[in-house]
């Protein structure tokens, strides 16, 4: 893995710890180690976003703000996933053609199982 990977993967977990506790209880050492990072790299994104206005100590101040930084830090996502209510009649009516795998394959082919997922490839 690159450096410049764990660091955006860090800076990522120092944000989701101050957005799930924003109170500032939590002291910058435990917020090291929640993250599973050292102190001093911890004391630095803490200090960054200090100086940008978006937390104190690790009391965060603007959580907007705090939240378009951890979105800066994401890595794009590899795939996408949607909840669709009933997604077999959906397809149907596209008029697209498509191929069943997984549970409700199997649950159209033998009637077996309870499918509680159902994947598409269209």
């Amino acid at each position: 893995m690159l450096k410049t990977e764990t660091r955006t993967r860090i800076k990522g977990r120092i944000a989701r710890i101050l957005l799930n506790t924003p109170d500032g209880s939590l002291t910058k050492y435990r917020v090291a180690k929640l993250a599973g990072c050292g102190y001093p790299w911890t004391h630095t994104v803490l200090k960054r976003l200090e100086a940008d206005g978006i937390v104190k100590g690790t009391r965060v101040e603007e959580i907007g703000a705090l939240f378009s930084w951890w979105r800066r830090w994401q890595p794009a996502p590899k795939y996408r996933g949607y909840m669709v209510r009933d997604p077999l009649d959906v397809v149907r009516n596209s008029g697209l053609e498509y191929v069943l795998t997984t549970y409700v394959a199997e649950n159209k082919m033998q009637n077996y199982l309870f499918p509680s997922r159902t994947d598409i490839y269209v």
